[in-house]
């Protein structure tokens, strides 16, 4: 429907509380390709500054909701049912923000686990999950395990998305990041593919010569200057 001054207020006004928000209105169509950029670039710095201070807003009372939520839903439905996982990959991240970090390893292995017997081992569900673990194995200084959950979910996606989905293109890209940052639980050559793919779909999906590209080569740079006189 076309909008109308109506909708612009609702954007500004029509939430409970007084929290500042962004609200961006377009003027015309062709200001709907810059600012979709700029909103982009403002949701990145916001979200930038969330864990500078984790606990900001409540950490721990959130913490006793989420175990409350986890309570409530294990005694209806079941220790095993999809919505407990949700619960628990909720749970485990909030456990990580309050330096947990056992806990919420526990917490998101356990998540994975509930939606491997509900709905298999190869199930795209499965992505968020291991997501989840893999971003708390890296707060663990645990590198090689978090690799091991990313090169999962490039599987399953592979499976399911196919070999070009840009979905395959975020896996990459935190794939090679850990791989120039860290120890590579592959070898080399393997970990090498992981790299020149990531290039090579990035010149695909965007361009040869696009920005995008020219991010994708920064990770690749660290991966070889970590690894020098070992890949010709």
């Amino acid at each position: 429907t076309k909008p109308e001054q109506s909708d612009l207020l609702f954007s500004l006004y029509g939430r409970h509380g007084e929290s500042p928000i962004p609200v961006l209105a377009i003027a015309s169509p062709s200001d709907a390709f810059g600012l979709t950029i700029e909103a982009a670039r403002i949701e990145r710095s916001a979200r930038a500054v969330v864990p500078a201070n984790p606990l900001a807003g409540g950490g721990e009372k959130a913490i006793e909701e989420y175990e409350r939520v986890l309570a409530l839903r294990e005694s209806a439905l079941g220790p095993d049912h999809v919505f407990v996982s949700e619960t628990l990959q909720s749970l485990s991240i909030r456990k990580l923000l309050s330096g947990k970090r056992d806990e919420a390893e526990a917490l998101a292995s356990r998540a994975v686990t509930i939606i491997e017997k509900a709905r298999g081992p190869g199930d795209l569900t499965l992505v968020r999950p291991l997501g989840s673990l893999a971003t708390i194995h890296d707060a663990c200084s645990n590198p090689v395990r978090a690799q091991q959950a990313r090169e999962r979910i490039l599987e399953i996606q592979e499976k399911n998305l196919g070999p070009e989905h840009p979905d395959i293109h975020g896996t990459l890209a935190s794939l090679v990041i850990s791989l120039g940052s860290g120890p590579s639980v592959a070898a080399d050559r393997s970990a090498e593919t992981h790299v020149r793919r990531f290039v090579g779909l990035s010149e695909k999906l965007f361009g040869p010569n696009s920005p995008e590209v020219a991010q994708a080569l920064m990770p690749a740079g660290a991966f070889y200057a970590s690894r020098p006189g070992q890949i010709d």
